[in-house]
């Protein structure tokens, strides 16, 4: 699938840029402990794997490389979209995934389109829904839906929409940051990983599946 290759092709300047700044931040760390006589995040290092202790800067880099790529498009915070949804200000909530990703769980509300719809064929569906009301796209990430943001702001905005957003970090960070999900039946508490690379950005680990919870 080509958003797969696209996404690998991501996480590839993601990791640099978290090697760059894992060297800096380590070079710093031991010129501190050098001066002072103690370590440098002493209680991350015996409280958390190394890998788990990294895990928000890896986000911090994911986002970072997100907004670069797609400056022309606003990226919201989870705590903006969580109070616009508490309130009575109409919005749009877009999940920008795969079927397999979106019932695993998703933001109560939210309307899946497929990451490769066409554009005319997304206007056709959305642009008479979407006056007055601020429309966001998100995604595991923001990758795919940024990439669709930006594809169709400019004719939502001629529909009468209020503003066009991606949901900065997507779905990891709301899932991050301990933010409601629903799947088909209800509240739930597990995210689709995309895969097993990606998903070491979901901070609670063990609530990062690639399938649906089982049935009861």
């Amino acid at each position: 699938m080509l958003w797969r290759v696209v996404d690998r092709v991501s996480l590839v300047s993601v990791t640099i840029g978290l090697i760059v700044f894992t060297a800096s931040a380590s070079a710093s760390a031991s010129a501190s402990a050098s001066a002072t006589g103690v370590g440098f995040g002493r209680t991350a290092d015996v409280t958390a794997p190394k890998a788990v202790a990294l895990q928000p800067e890896r986000m911090l880099a994911t986002e970072t490389m997100v907004r670069r790529r797609f400056p022309d498009v606003l990226h919201l915070s989870s705590e903006g979209l969580a109070q616009r949804l508490s309130g009575k200000s109409g919005v749009l909530l877009l999940d920008v995934r795969e079927a397999d990703e979106f019932a695993v769980g998703h933001p109560p509300n939210s309307i899946r389109v497929d990451p490769n719809i066409p554009t005319d064929a997304f206007l056709q569906r959305y642009s008479s829904s979407v006056r007055g009301k601020m429309v966001v796209f998100y995604c595991s990430v923001g990758m795919r839906s940024s990439a669709l943001a930006q594809r169709v702001q400019r004719e939502l905005f001629a529909a009468g929409a209020d503003r066009v957003y991606n949901l900065n970090g997507g779905i990891f960070h709301w899932h991050n940051e301990e933010r409601g999900l629903v799947d088909g039946r209800g509240a739930m508490s597990l995210v689709h990983k995309y895969d097993d690379t990606w998903g070491q950005l979901v901070r609670r680990s063990a609530l990062a599946v690639s399938r649906p919870a089982p049935k009861n």
